[in-house]
């Protein structure tokens, strides 16, 4: 059971189902665009080809406050000079 002093990225990864979800077999692999877990290339494919997912995670996508953490506050940082740069082209 996940204490309250465990991080929120540990906590959410604890909740997820632990089996493929194509094949059923253990999974090594979760999707950023979606969560979906996976075991293996083909079943990535499978995944991508059914649902039509394109497995990049959504750099814009609203995160609470709570659900912060080092990788998005990472990513968030790396997203503004990206910005920046798209702004300066117009």
């Amino acid at each position: 059971m996940a204490s309250a002093a465990q991080p929120v990225e540990q906590k959410a990864v604890a909740n997820k189902p632990r089996v493929c979800e194509e094949c059923g077999e253990e999974a090594k692999y979760t999707c950023p665009g979606c969560g979906r877990r996976t075991c293996s290339l083909g079943c990535v494919r499978e995944h991508k080809a059914a649902s039509g997912c394109s497995g990049l995670r959504d750099r814009t996508k609203l995160v609470s406050k709570e659900d912060m953490n080092n990788l998005t506050l990472l990513s968030d940082y790396s997203l503004l000079p990206n910005t920046n740069k798209l702004g300066d082209l117009l």
